[in-house]
């Protein structure tokens, strides 16, 4: 807010208070803790090793990591750290409200160039990556191809409006965890073209959806 009201004060006149004109919202995000915020940014800015413990829902337990924290970016409103982990030996992205335990090391690495972690936050869909991607194409009904049209789901999609009205939409993704839940958000409304497999897994889960309102 400070920011963008310096910005208005030396560009626009006006009299009203930046933080009554405008605001933000999230929701579904998950808060991250502020001592737990400032002890993951100071290890990244001063390019310490940081070691903490994190809890995976999937496997339903904690691993304890030592790690190379470069980047923390905000998406949707949850913290996520972006960090070469010394225990998967690989980069991984660790979402600050599933972190306890944080301790800044001494010792001190020496960081990464940004090529070797920029593409997971750049190169595909969504904030799930993984190392390979694929094309999803998606044909939106001409109803709801009003409100698809001019959105941004990916700096390098491909929107071709077809003669029906319908918008066919094109996207790299590389989980398929986060595109599915994107998909389903739209019902009915919108189908998915390609990949074969990413078509029938959404039919699948379509199917058990379907199980849980027939009674």
């Amino acid at each position: 807010m400070e920011k963008l009201g310096a910005v208005l004060a030396g560009n626009v006149p006006g009299h009203a208070d930046p933080d009554q004109a405008f605001s933000f919202r999230s929701t579904e995000f998950t808060a991250a803790e502020p001592l737990l915020f400032g002890c993951v940014s100071n290890a990244l800015l001063m390019s310490r090793l940081l070691t903490f413990n994190y809890y995976s829902p999937v496997g339903h337990q904690s691993t304890t990591r030592m790690v190379e924290p470069h980047h923390l970016v905000n998406y949707m409103g949850t913290w996520h750290l972006i960090a070469f982990c010394r225990l998967r030996r690989d980069w991984r992205d660790f979402l600050l409200s599933r972190i306890s335990e944080c301790r800044v090391s001494e010792e001190e690495f020496v960081p990464h160039p940004e090529a070797a972690w920029k593409p997971l936050l750049t190169d595909t869909f969504g904030i799930f990556q993984n190392r390979e991607s694929f094309p999803v194409v998606l044909r939106f009904s001409p109803i709801r191809s009003r409100w698809i049209r001019g959105q941004i789901w990916h700096p390098e999609q491909k929107a071709e409006e077809l003669p029906d009205g319908s918008l066919q939409l094109t996207i790299p993704v590389s989980h398929e965890a986060e595109i599915i839940m994107e998909i389903l958000k739209h019902g009915s409304q919108v189908e998915v073209l390609a990949p074969k497999w990413l078509r029938k897994k959404v039919g699948a889960e379509i199917e058990k959806m379907q199980k849980n309102y027939r009674t």
